[in-house]
């Protein structure tokens, strides 16, 4: 089986890249609430772009290192999106 490494920025991340990227880590919305400190019902609201206006941008710096986290990188670029 060949392993990917994806590494998530968050200010390249749009709602439809969120789901596709979580489903490459291979989480579930519930794993990735719990690993993000957000909630089930937010992470469904940004992957169907049922939000107002933008998710905050520490929402989505929460799910993004959780994200890389579960590749076991981080964001290179740790200033970018803040």
């Amino acid at each position: 089986m060949k392993t990917v490494h994806v590494t998530v920025r968050v200010a390249l991340l749009e709602p439809e890249q969120l789901l596709q990227a979580r489903r490459t880590a291979g989480l579930t919305r519930e794993t990735l609430a719990f690993l993000s400190g957000t909630s089930v019902a937010t992470i469904q609201r940004i992957e169907r772009g049922c939000l107002k206006g933008r998710p905050l941008r520490s929402t989505m710096r929460a799910l993004t290192d959780a994200l890389n986290a579960a590749h076991g990188e981080r964001d290179p670029v740790g200033q970018r999106g803040r």
